[in-house]
């Protein structure tokens, strides 16, 4: 299991509860990679070809957390305006379908207003985001995941076998060993993470995409 996998089953989520007025399955075909590099220019790019998003997510850098989630909707709005029009580029079409997703991941707590204000200034949509989060009107649901914590386990090669053995799987965008846990056991957890004599260790929401720690 992948951190790819994880984020898409999210990003899935995220376009279902969106309820466009047309639902095509194909709206889920998608390729989602992360790639640990600091793009200059751009944080992220759709290949119309392939139907695969690259997310460049940068091992330093000012990006924030909420500044890579918003570029990942981004790209996948590309991949809803091509399967709507065959093709897409920054017209009123696909900032119609990347608002209903920015919306759509407040609704599910995927992302807080606070947290895409205090975003650095990174992107050419910046402006745009902004305005739509000053008219954004909540529409709460359950969170995806509510009753689960993804843990995040760092600094840990030496037990990474034990940890494997546990159920941790390997996420090469956080440089770190994670496993999905449900809440009542996160003191379960702790302890045994702590027998590992591991103290780098983050607990996070189940339905959150974390992408940079």
């Amino acid at each position: 299991m992948s951190s790819e996998f994880l984020v898409k089953q999210t990003l899935i989520k995220i376009i279902e509860n969106a309820k466009f007025d047309c639902e095509r399955e194909n709206y889920k075909w998608f390729k989602l990679n992360f790639l640990n590099d600091d793009r200059k220019s751009f944080a992220g790019d759709y290949d119309m070809r392939t139907h695969i998003i690259r997310v460049f997510v940068p091992k330093t850098s000012a990006k924030t957390n909420a500044n890579l989630i918003c570029t990942t909707l981004h790209e996948v709005s590309h991949h809803i305006d091509w399967c709507n029009r065959h093709t897409s580029d920054h017209s009123d079409a696909f900032y119609e379908i990347f608002q209903k997703l920015l919306y759509s991941a407040l609704d599910l707590n995927v992302v807080s207003v606070s947290d895409i204000k205090n975003m650095p200034r990174l992107t050419t949509d910046h402006n745009k985001i902004l305005r739509f989060i000053k008219i954004y009107s909540p529409n709460p649901n359950k969170d995806i995941n509510e009753n689960y914590l993804i843990v995040n386990v760092y600094n840990c090669y030496s037990e990474k076998e034990k940890l494997k053995e546990n159920g941790y799987f390997w996420n090469g965008t956080l440089k770190a060993w994670y496993k999905k846990i449900k809440k009542e056991d996160q003191i379960k957890e702790q302890n045994y993470l702590n027998s590992l004599n591991l103290t780098d260790i983050q607990f996070a929401d189940g339905n959150k995409i974390i992408l940079k720690n």
